[in-house]
């Protein structure tokens, strides 16, 4: 299928900066470092990924930010571009909810284990390692962004018998995708 942006959007995403979120950076907690470092003004939208678009009415600011450097932004992001069409989100994070897991082997280890089937670990949710509950337990995972939706029944040895777990991917918007650093 092919497509064309507009004129409009391409003039506006000219103007624009990507960040890439370091490893343990949420985009709310950067949202938070940009308004309490002097830069409240400057609106921050997930891609993706670890990708964010970083815009400025005030192109001047938004430049100025970029050229801060490190002792600015390097604690958040783990680099800044200028936005270019060859920018594009190449994997996605998501949710898998995993039912079955035994109580007899129910921590990090068994979660990050089953999630690596489908993609790149990241983080097992800490109310599942907290274990008030036995019944399901949640992983987050980073897989290729045109996979399938995890849907799957995955088989554990238990050393003498086997048991089911059933692993699902989280839909809808994730809450930490919803973030706005202003109101427009």
């Amino acid at each position: 299928m092919k497509v064309e942006a507009s004129s409009v959007d391409l003039e506006f995403l000219s103007k624009c900066f990507v960040g890439f979120l370091s490893d343990s950076t949420q985009l709310q907690t950067f949202c938070d470092s940009l308004v309490l470092g002097r830069f409240g003004e400057i609106r921050a939208r997930a891609l993706g990924g670890d990708m964010i678009l970083l815009s400025l009415d005030d192109e001047g600011l938004m430049l100025h930010f970029a050229g801060l450097g490190e002792e600015e932004w390097s604690r958040r992001l783990s680099k800044i571009l200028r936005w270019t069409p060859e920018l594009t989100v190449h994997w996605r994070e998501v949710w898998l909810r995993c039912w079955g897991v035994p109580v007899q082997v129910w921590g990090q280890e068994v979660f990050i284990r089953i999630s690596g089937l489908f993609g790149e670990p990241v983080m097992v949710d800490p109310s599942t390692l907290a274990a008030g509950s036995f019944d399901c337990g949640r992983v987050r995972v980073r897989l290729p962004v045109a996979s399938h939706r995890v849907d799957e029944v995955v088989d554990i040895d238990l050393g003498g018998y086997v048991v089911a777990i059933r692993v699902l991917e989280e839909s809808g918007i994730s809450a930490d995708k919803q973030v706005m650093c202003v109101e427009s």
